[in-house]
Formats: structure tokens, C-alpha cells, sequence
């Protein structure tokens, strides 16, 4: 692979892939609002905006020598209007800002999605106050309440009473940029992450997981979304099913050419349920190094031949059960920070791919209670011979981090040993 590859947004944690983009012999411009950390990551020339922003970004990509580009991707980061939009204006491949825009908006998304056949959760979409809570009193309680344009689980809310809807409608409203709200039926089961490539209609699944969900309603009515766990441990007709159902929903949002991610529910009964897709290859590294850690098999280097219009090889179909490999997060305690320790010195620990800080909490700050993805404030990736030994080392390790509020020791708990029957 040659030539020049602007890459607009890096996802959390994420930068760590911009040297093996740079070591593959490809010139890279960064846009990021992180800029030291994408220069410390071995990045090429790097551009300061923010990446969800097409005007600043185009803004500041006017001040530099930016020269012929390639291709333009997205590492991770929920921003596919931005970089189909760049990619049509400055050169490359990939979807249409139609398409990317369809793939983004829950509104939009879910209605395509329903209107080609795809199961969706029962849903309505409301642009006020009053109509948000009329869309929750016809769909019943349970119901889940989420702005149509934010990731991370911002502004998500577990509305388990018609009580609750008032307030959780208003929350959602409060931070949507553009003042809507989807409601959706509440669905028991499970959630799984699967992520893969459609070019020249070549549907490829790449990777696939169990999210972490053993602690979801930890902070109601926040749902804690805690990591991934591979392999998944979906039977093989209900991984089919699953893959199945991916399928219909990439054809029918039209992503090709495109690296692609669902977010999938299989229910108590079965059934199963597309949540989410996106036009872009999932965050909190899970096809740049998490996949790749399980099966030998990552997404990124087709992810950049897309970009750049190249064809992927047809290769045998990867595989998707690996070594037990998986990714589990610490919330920050609320509260005055009084004292932050240093991560665990964890370079003896076999188990122990990466522990980082997320958000390393500074002492004097005050911290709200968790509300979404954002608050979490460190992370590690554990392998072992069997998913129970990698639970039991991620726990070990989070459980040693110290970080005190309140002028008392409040050490927030490792995560949970996983319950229940297999995903």
C-alpha cells in the first residue's frame, strides 16, 4: 500500500495503531482533538480539530500542506458523515455521505432497517418533550431512551416506569444536537459485537464477541457497558443467525464499499435484534488488536485498502473463535478526588496485554456519578488459557488501582466474575 491517508478521528485508545498505518509505507495526516497523543503514537503530520466538526475540520486542514489524498478512514471514531464528505471532496473510497449519514442517525438507520425486513426493536421518535413521553406510555415499560445522534451511551437512559420517562426524555433531549430522541422496547438477552468488510458485494465477518453486559444495570438508570469477551460463546446455529441477520442489515444500509459494525441482541426467545450498525470499524480497539490478539486476523490494513480504492484479497473466510482474549473497564468513583496511585506495574503478568488510563482522575476534581462510557477512567486487556482465567486477571489488576474520593479510601471493584449461561 502507497500514497497519502488522512485519517480523521482516532477512537479512545486507538493511536497505537497510527504507527502500523505509518510503517506501511503510507504518508498520514491526523485529524484529531488529541493532538499529543497522535504525535506520541508515531503519526505522521497531525492537525488539531475536532473530528465529529466538518468545518473546523476543513478549517484546519486549509492551514496546512495537505497535498493529493488517497483515502480518508476513521479509526474507531463515530464520524462517518465527516469522512465520506472529506473523502468526496479530497479524493478516495468508501460510502456516500448519504449513506454514511442513513448509518448514523438512529432514526434514519432503524427506519431503513425496518422497511428492508431487518428485526429492529419496536421504536418511535419524538422532536419534544411531550411527544417523548407519549412514545414511551404506547411502547410500555420497560423502554430505553436515547438521543438520535450521540455514541457512548451519552444520554442513554433505563426507563423501568412510566414515572421515569419525564425525566429521562428531558436528559436525552438536553444533549442531542439535533433535539431528538429515539424510544425503543427494552429486550432481555444477550449483546454481541461483530464487525467485518463488504467490497464488490464480498460480505467478510471478522471478528465477533460477547459484550460484557454482567453489570449493566450497576448505575440505573445508566446501562455500564463493560468491554468484550472473545471468543463468543453464541451456538453455532445462533452465530449463523447472527451473522445472517449482520448481513441483511449491511445490504440494506447500503455499505459497500465499507468496513462495517453491529451491535446485536439475541433475546431470551432467540430471536435476534440489530441495535446498531455503523459505516465505520468498531472503537475501544477491538478489530485492531483485540481480534487480532484472539484469532491472528485483524480489520485495519483492509480498512486502509478500502480507503484507497484497492481490492482486499479473497482469502479463506477468517476465523472467528480464538484464544480467550478480552477487554473490561473501571467506572470512576464519585465524589472530590483526594489521591490517584500509579497503574499496577503489570510487565511480569503474562496475562496482562495493556492496563491504561482511560481518564486518569486528577486530584481536587470533582467527579460526577457514572452516566455513560465516558466515565470510565481506566482499562485493561487479559488473555489466559480460558475466558474464567482472563476475568479473573482483569479483575485482580483493576482491583489494585487506587483512587481515592471523599478523604476515604474508595476503591471502585474490579469487575464481577461473568454470570449466567453461555452468550
Amino acid at each position: 500500500m502507497t500514497g497519502h491517508l488522512l485519517v480523521c478521528g482516532v477512537g479512545a485508545g486507538m493511536e497505537r495503531s497510527l504507527a502500523e498505518i505509518h510503517e506501511a509505507d503510507l504518508r498520514t495526516t491526523v485529524v484529531t482533538s488529541e493532538p499529543a497523543a497522535a504525535a506520541a503514537a508515531g503519526a505522521g503530520q497531525v492537525v488539531h480539530a475536532y473530528p465529529r466538526d466538518l468545518r473546523a475540520v476543513r478549517a484546519a486542514l486549509a492551514d496546512v500542506d495537505l497535498g493529493r489524498v488517497d483515502g480518508v478512514l476513521s479509526l474507531g471514531y463515530e464520524n462517518p458523515p465527516v469522512v465520506a464528505a472529506l473523502t468526496a471532496e479530497l479524493g478516495g473510497h468508501g460510502i456516500s455521505p448519504d449513506v454514511a449519514r442513513a448509518c448514523t442517525i438512529k432514526d434514519e438507520r432503524i427506519r431503513l432497517l425496518e422497511a428492508a425486513g431487518v428485526r429492529v426493536p419496536r421504536f418511535r421518535t419524538a422532536a419534544s418533550h411531550a411527544d417523548g413521553v407519549r412514545a414511551v406510555a404506547e411502547l410500555g415499560c420497560p423502554a430505553v431512551v436515547k438521543p438520535v445522534d450521540l455514541t457512548s451511551s451519552i444520554g442513554v437512559r433505563h426507563v423501568r416506569s412510566s414515572a421515569e420517562a419525564d425525566e429521562a426524555v428531558q436528559a436525552a433531549l438536553a444533549v442531542s444536537p439535533a433535539g431528538r430522541v429515539v424510544v425503543e422496547e427494552y429486550l432481555e438477552g444477550t449483546e454481541h459485537t461483530v464487525e467485518g468488510l463488504h467490497q464488490h458485494g464480498r460480505f467478510v465477518v471478522t471478528g465477533l464477541s460477547d459484550r460484557n453486559y454482567s453489570e449493566k444495570h450497576r448505575f440505573p438508570p445508566h446501562f455500564f457497558e463493560n468491554g468484550d469477551t472473545l471468543p463468543s460463546r453464541l451456538a453455532p446455529d445462533v452465530r449463523a443467525a447472527v451473522l445472517a441477520a449482520c448481513r441483511r442489515a449491511v445490504e440494506a444500509l447500503e455499505l459497500d464499499p465499507a468496513v462495517w459494525h453491529c451491535d446485536v441482541l439475541v433475546t431470551v426467545g432467540g430471536e435476534v435484534v440489530l441495535l446498531e450498525v455503523a459505516g465505520r470499524m468498531s472503537g475501544a480497539r477491538f478489530g485492531t488488536e483485540l481480534v487480532p490478539l484472539s484469532t491472528g486476523v485483524g480489520l485495519l490494513a483492509d480498512a486502509v485498502r478500502i480507503a484507497l480504492g484497492e481490492t482486499v484479497a479473497t482469502t479463506p473466510e477468517p476465523p472467528l473463535l480464538g484464544r480467550p482474549v478480552l477487554l473490561r473497564y473501571l467506572p470512576a468513583p464519585a465524589g472530590r478526588v483526594v489521591a490517584v496511585g500509579e497503574l499496577p506495574d503489570v510487565r511480569d503478568d503474562w496475562r496482562v496485554y495493556d492496563l491504561f488510563w482511560e481518564q486518569r482522575p486528577v486530584v481536587g476534581e470533582v467527579r460526577h456519578p457514572f452516566r455513560s462510557g465516558k466515565d470510565v477512567m481506566a482499562g485493561v486487556i487479559t488473555t489466559a488459557a480460558t475466558v474464567e482465567a482472563a476475568e479473573q486477571a482483569a479483575a485482580e489488576v483493576l482491583s489494585a488501582i487506587d483512587v481515592r474520593t471523599a478523604g476515604h479510601d474508595q476503591r471502585a471493584p474490579g469487575p464481577r466474575r461473568r454470570e449466567g449461561a453461555a452468550r
